[in-house]
C-alpha cells in the first residue's frame, strides 16, 4: 500500500501594526513599509482610525487583497494579504466570512 504525503498545514504569521495615532501621511507609509517587506505566509493586520482608501487603491493595483472592518480597539482594522499567496488568501478569506468578506471596498 502507497503512503500519502501530506503536506502540512503551517497557519500564517500575523503582522500587526497600529498606526492610529499618526499623523497622515506617516500611517500610509508605514503601512506601505511592511508591505514591501511581507513574505508567503504572512498577512497584515491594520489598526486606524481611518478608512485609507489611497492605501487600499495602491493594494489593488499591486496585487494585493484586503477586508476593511469596524474595529474593536480603533476605529477600523484592516487585513492585507498577497492575492499570489494562495494559502493566506485562502486562511485570511476563511477567517473573515463570518464578519465581512474580503476586498470590500469602503465608501
Amino acid at each position: 500500500m502507497k503512503k500519502l504525503n501530506k503536506k502540512s498545514y503551517k497557519k500564517p504569521q500575523e503582522l500587526f501594526i497600529n498606526v492610529s495615532e499618526y499623523d497622515a501621511p506617516e500611517p500610509f507609509e508605514k503601512v506601505l513599509q511592511l508591505v514591501s517587506e511581507m513574505k508567503d505566509g504572512e498577512y497584515i493586520r491594520v489598526l486606524h482610525r481611518k478608512k485609507p482608501l489611497p492605501l487600499v487603491q495602491m493594494l489593488q493595483e499591486n496585487g494585493f487583497d484586503y477586508c476593511i472592518l469596524p474595529g474593536q480597539q480603533t476605529q477600523w482594522e484592516i487585513i492585507i494579504w498577497n492575492i499570489k499567496d494562495s494559502s493566506t488568501a485562502d486562511y485570511c478569506s476563511q477567517q473573515l466570512q463570518s464578519t465581512s468578506k474580503p476586498g470590500i471596498n469602503p465608501a
